[in-house]
């Protein structure tokens, strides 16, 4: 093979990945302590989840999770206060698709004040601190 051009080649997000993101995920929602904060969850946090498990984004969950780790691009629609904003997301950062120091995950807002909000409520739910 000759010298690497320096381009960047296409990750391959496969089953497999979508298989261990799912095994993550079911891993972090069965523990007690925050990942994020290596601090047991507060009540509040549990009160907050009991409400983000009743949003209607939550019961496609695995198939966004499917169609991210299988595709470049993922167009997701939905009613407003469905949850798209604020759990996709999470939904990434629990998986594992943001890295501490390496890589995160970004949700764009057309106005500074709400991408403020956002953030805020975000962190909130993850139960951390911005």
């Amino acid at each position: 093979m000759g010298k690497s051009s320096g381009r960047k080649r296409k990750l391959d997000l496969g089953d497999d990945l979508a298989t261990q993101h799912q095994q993550t995920l079911h891993a972090r929602q069965q523990s007690d302590i925050n990942p994020w904060t290596a601090q047991p969850y507060t009540a509040r946090y549990q009160s907050i989840l009991q409400t983000r498990l009743r949003l209607p984004v939550y019961q496609f969950q695995s198939q966004l999770l499917e169609a991210v780790a299988g595709s470049q691009t993922v167009i997701v629609e939905g009613e407003t206060g469905s949850g798209k904003t604020t759990q996709i997301p999470q939904f990434l950062v629990e998986v594992g698709y943001a890295l501490p120091g390496k890589s995160c995950v970004g949700c764009t807002q057309p106005r500074r004040v709400a991408a403020t909000s956002i953030a805020s409520r975000v962190a909130d739910e993850m139960d951390v601190t911005l």
